[in-house]
């Protein structure tokens, strides 16, 4: 059987270049991931701060009103000309009240509110301000003086970690798993609730717990078909009862979907049918969250080394088969070049076996 194929492989057209369409590609994929990522991070942020950063500022706001408010003066009696304030009589210049060298502002309820603090209102609202109640006033203060982004969100970043850090020191008591046991009870006899509950409460312990086995091991798994192969996080071990109805050792594990890997299935294999990868916990949800085009750094360079050995292989026998044929085809010329010979020689022997006889005919002649 001959190694030569019979016919060469026909060639593959070439492609037509593009500079342009691959140039608009290549923007795209620059373009998109940044942007990509700026609309999920405002898409988490919206729910944020509307449950979290909303209240908390409105809060902060109410409380820092209330502190101020204990500089507004409340006259004991007021006439057009003076304003009685705890048994002393302090005259007023239109809605100005001057007390102990300070200025004051008589606004809508009748109340005195300092100067600056009224005339920063004022500023940003314009006369209207007049009208408006002391608390009112020093509530809008609060929000212009102290309710900068770059002031709430890292004293609000700085409260919930100190919340969080209370609440798992905690939590992690007696007294405090025993309050929150009773807690997670009376969430278990609410319908709807508990189902929500429960499995929120899964995925966020199987994220935020600390056992290294939820966290450090990735594996593939054939799912959803043999020869189909899924990446899946190991859980834990397999139920008692299928362990023993397999008769060998078992695992759970959550096989995420793609885009959202929130979302998955837990399934129990085999643990002789899981293969342990050498890939992160990080690594594997860019996998996933990218539908299997970010691939790990590693794995890409082993894919590119084993493809390049592939094609260095095919280009090895190619070059076989092609010496081979060149072999084949100089032999063929070689036989064909010796039967060439072989014929000439032949003929001059012919005529040196006729010679004798045309001697003889002369002889008989003469």
């Amino acid at each position: 059987m001959s190694l030569v194929p019979e016919t060469p492989p026909a060639a593959l057209p070439r492609k037509r270049s593009r500079p342009f369409r691959a140039a608009v590609f290549r923007g795209l994929g620059g373009f998109i991931p940044p942007l990509l990522t700026v609309v999920v991070f405002f898409w988490i942020f919206g729910p944020v701060k509307e449950w979290l950063l909303d209240p908390f500022e409105r809060g902060t706001q109410w409380v820092i009103g209330k502190l101020h408010e204990q500089y507004v003066l409340k006259p004991d009696e007021a006439t057009s000309g003076t304003a009685t304030i705890a048994g002393t009589a302090y005259p007023v210049s239109g809605d100005t009240l001057l007390v102990n060298g300070h200025t004051y502002i008589r606004v809508g309820d009748g109340r005195f509110v300092p100067n600056g603090l009224f005339q920063v209102v004022k500023e940003h609202k314009g006369d209207q301000v007049r009208t408006w109640y002391a608390a009112d006033i020093c509530r809008e203060y609060a929000d212009i003086a102290y309710m900068k982004w770059y002031y709430v969100l890292p004293a609000f970043l700085a409260l919930f970690t100190l919340f969080l850090y209370l609440l798992g020191k905690a939590l992690a008591g007696r007294l405090g798993q025993f309050v929150w046991g009773h807690i997670e009870r009376l969430i278990s006899r609410v319908p709807l609730v508990r189902n929500v509950y429960s499995s929120v409460k899964q995925v966020t312990e199987f994220l935020f717990n600390q056992r290294e086995l939820e966290f450090t091991r990735v594996v593939a798994v054939e799912y959803p078909r043999k020869d189909c192969w899924s990446l899946a996080f190991v859980t834990g071990e397999s139920l008692l009862d299928v362990t023993e109805a397999a008769g060998e050792p078992a695992l759970s594990v959550l096989i995420p979907t793609s885009p959202m890997p929130i979302t998955g299935f837990t399934c129990i294999v085999l643990k002789r049918d899981v293969i342990d990868l050498n890939i992160t916990i990080d690594q594997a949800l860019e996998y996933i969250i990218s539908c299997g085009v970010v691939v790990p750094p590693h794995q890409l360079q082993l894919a590119l080394r084993q493809k390049n050995e592939s094609q260095r292989a095919k280009k090895a026998s190619a070059r076989l088969a092609e010496q081979l044929k060149e072999s084949q085809s100089s032999r063929a010329s070689a036989a064909a070049a010796a039967d060439g010979r072989s014929d000439l020689g032949s003929a001059p022997a012919a005529a040196t076996d006729g010679q004798p006889d045309s001697e003889s005919a002369a002889k008989k002649i003469v």
